[in-house]
């Protein structure tokens, strides 16, 4: 039950605790500004990014006051931008840019 609310995690291999830690080796600066040059988005996107842009992770209850949008327009639009590769879901529901 625990692990469905996101306060804890199932390891099983040491690339899990890597992950789960946040120690996966950074993204290559090109791929990011290859995501700035190519993905188009919503002003509710852009300002979740700018967001994320200014802070390096940031629980969910903090964007929706930093963006000043609400809570169910937050999360919608972290889904596409994770669906889109922008956005990383990390446990306790916050967020990175990947």
């Amino acid at each position: 039950n625990i692990i469905k609310q996101n306060k804890a995690a199932l390891i099983q291999s040491a690339k899990d605790l890597m992950y789960i830690m946040g120690w996966e080796q950074e993204v290559k600066k090109a791929v990011k500004v290859q995501h700035e040059l190519f993905h188009d988005l919503t002003p509710e996107e852009q300002n979740i990014v700018s967001v994320l842009k200014q802070q390096e992770k940031v629980a969910i209850d903090d964007l929706c006051l930093q963006s000043k949008l609400p809570s169910s327009k937050v999360a919608q639009t972290l889904l596409n931008l994770e669906f889109s590769g922008i956005v990383k879901t990390l446990p306790g529901k916050v967020y990175q840019l990947t």
